[in-house]
């Protein structure tokens, strides 16, 4: 399954959504938002996913298989500068089993399972530039507002429990050792309650984004985008529309 991140600037649009029977009223993009609804749809060949988001919950249905997590997206816009930056945080939960290993000398040997449940807290953050069409830096009716990343951020907090075959919790972690993979090479890390990933890029233009106002009025901004991701022998084709509420 792979879904888009909600509001994210990330990929190119391959073409953008049109509505000629809404309005926009004139307003500069500046300030503090916030995501207070989406609906994301992707497909896949035959496969169908929907995301929809309030705000708060983010509920996804793959191909009747509906999962929940908690999601909040903000974003702030700097007219002067024409910056912006997204923070997305959200949680979710991961169940696996896991195989352990203890170590003689340099050597690892597999000594058992655990059932582990991984309590993620996960941070995204976007920064970059962007331009509405016109360059007037204000929104009118089915104004484009294209947003370029230069840099983005992922750290995923991990809280870690786990159960041996007898459903009773495990909390002795001593000489004990998972294997993971790095750029296809397994290694081994001890085995603890807590860990952090952390992932970074910088760049001039690692995507963009292309949005349609289609909608301004007491603020609230309403968009809508496409774009297709290729990402191996698949092509995604996504289409979408949000909702952005002004922090006052």
């Amino acid at each position: 399954m792979k879904i888009a991140k909600i509001g994210g600037a990330l990929l190119l649009c391959s073409a953008v959504l049109v509505s000629c029977h809404k309005t926009v009223t004139r307003k500069k993009l500046d300030g503090k938002w916030k995501m207070t609804s989406a609906t994301i749809t992707s497909t896949n060949n035959s496969t169908s996913t929907t995301t929809t988001s309030d705000g708060t919950t983010m509920t996804t249905n793959d191909n009747g298989d509906i999962s929940t997590s908690t999601s909040t997206t903000n974003y702030t816009f700097d007219k002067k500068e024409g910056t912006f930056e997204t923070i997305q945080v959200s949680n979710e939960t991961q169940t696996n089993t896991v195989m352990y290993y203890t170590k003689t000398g340099s050597s690892y040997s597999l000594a058992g399972g655990y059932e582990q449940t991984d309590v993620r807290d996960i941070t995204d953050t976007e920064k970059g530039t962007y331009t509405i069409t016109g360059g007037t830096g204000e929104i009118e009716k089915n104004s484009q507002i294209v947003l370029i990343t230069t840099s983005n951020s992922n750290v995923i907090n991990h809280k870690y429990s786990y159960t041996d075959i007898y459903d009773d919790a495990v909390t002795d972690f001593s000489g004990k050792y998972l294997q993971v993979y790095v750029n296809g090479t397994a290694t081994y890390v001890a085995m603890a309650a807590t860990g952090t990933t952390t992932n970074s890029t910088t760049g001039t233009n690692l995507d963009q984004m292309v949005w349609t106002a289609t909608s301004l009025k007491k603020g609230k901004l309403d968009i809508e985008y496409t774009h297709d991701e290729t990402s191996g022998s698949s092509v995604y084709k996504y289409s979408a529309k949000m909702t952005l509420t002004e922090e006052k």
